[in-house]
């Protein structure tokens, strides 16, 4: 873009000019405005252009995006071989969990039989109190008749 006098801006007077000229319109309207001013605009030969954007700058954005790029790939090789390395220790682990838990399996399975057993043991022997009471009864009730005779 060219300011009144037709010298050229660079970005930061673009950017102002048009916040400037366009302060309430929408993203679409601006949009369609800047694309039409570009179509208007005269190509002009004769005319100097000037890049808008810094080489430099450019180069030395994309140079350190590469940097961190490597560093990126470095850091998830290095934790790969952390993973690599802990999956024997998760694997014995997994083992370990899974006997513990049939061990535990186990001693509940013998816990419930053990108490199933209390309670049939502790059914016979109500069984067995009742019969021995009953058993008094009749004999202390033999008894009291053959007194009476």
């Amino acid at each position: 873009m060219k300011d009144e006098a037709g010298s050229h801006l660079n970005n930061e007077e673009n950017d102002s000019m048009l916040d400037n000229a366009y302060g309430e319109e929408s993203l679409d309207e601006l949009t369609a405005s800047v694309m039409l001013m570009a179509r208007l605009q005269p190509a002009a030969e004769t005319t100097d252009t000037v890049t808008s954007y810094d080489d430099k700058a450019e180069l030395e954005t994309f140079k350190n995006r590469v940097k961190t790029f490597e560093s990126q790939t470095v850091q998830c090789l290095k934790y790969k071989e952390t993973c690599d390395d802990l999956k024997p220790e998760l694997r014995n682990d997994k083992d370990t969990i899974d006997r513990l838990l049939r061990e535990k399996d186990k001693i509940q399975s013998d816990y419930f039989k053990i108490k199933k057993e209390k309670l049939l043991i502790q059914h016979e022997t109500q069984l067995a109190k009742k019969a021995l009471e009953s058993e008094k009864i009749n004999i202390l009730k033999i008894l009291l008749i053959s007194k009476r005779n």
